[in-house]
């Protein structure tokens, strides 16, 4: 058994009624339903440290990470399906990814002085996410790591991410 997002997809109950967070159509668990996946799912317990989703800027949209899934041994249709049978791709979902994005953009924004190596602005910023992964990791987790590029993936093995 895993543990999936509560209903209707992790929002919180004080924020069901909240109209840009549209939760009318499933995701996660209630989406996979009682569909027995044979193995062509992503199992959380089997997955490796590295990343195997990417983000559009533009929407939110959840892709596989073709690179890494091929360097890792993970089919990008086995990606793919999961993120299909999952429905990872609901506007809900994709609208709060874009609103982690947009954040994250704006932060580093922020701190950009042109002077500073992006990467050292991208790890310090996963330093506060992630913090030293003894406690639990934000929601948004692969969204945050993706924004954040190598500096998140640097502060990850730093820490000893293990997945």
């Amino acid at each position: 058994m895993l543990a999936v997002c509560k209903l209707p997809g992790a929002i919180e109950d004080e924020n069901i009624d909240n109209s840009q967070l549209p939760h009318k159509y499933p995701c996660c668990g209630k989406a996979k339903a009682n569909f027995v996946p044979d193995g062509r799912l992503l199992n959380p317990l089997e997955l490796p440290t590295a990343r195997l989703f990417r983000f559009k800027r533009e929407d939110g949209e959840i892709l596989p990470d073709e690179a890494n899934c091929e360097k890792v041994g993970i089919p990008v249709a086995v990606a793919q399906f999961t993120i299909q049978t999952l429905g990872l791709n609901v506007e809900r979902l994709k609208t709060l990814r874009l609103a982690v994005i947009k954040k994250i953009e704006e932060e580093l924004d922020s701190y950009d002085d042109g002077i500073i190596d992006p990467t050292i602005i991208e790890k310090q910023l996963a330093a506060e996410y992630f913090d030293n992964g003894k406690e639990n990791y934000p929601r948004f987790f692969t969204t945050i790591r993706w924004a954040l590029s190598k500096g998140a993936e640097d502060h990850l093995l730093y820490i000893s991410y293990s997945g």
